[in-house]
């Protein structure tokens, strides 16, 4: 694993952890997370 992505999912953790009060924030953050790791895979692959 790349450390600029570890760095990235980490502060994503934190940004979670922060946030976990606020349900339609999380739904955002949720949607926004699972779409930066779906194009973090694609560009993984074509390496």
């Amino acid at each position: 694993m790349k450390r600029k992505t570890f760095y990235s999912l980490l502060a994503l953790a934190v940004i979670f952890q922060v946030a976990s009060d606020s349900i339609p924030l999380n739904i955002v953050l949720l949607m926004a997370g699972g779409y930066g790791l779906v194009d973090a895979v694609k560009r993984w692959r074509n390496d």
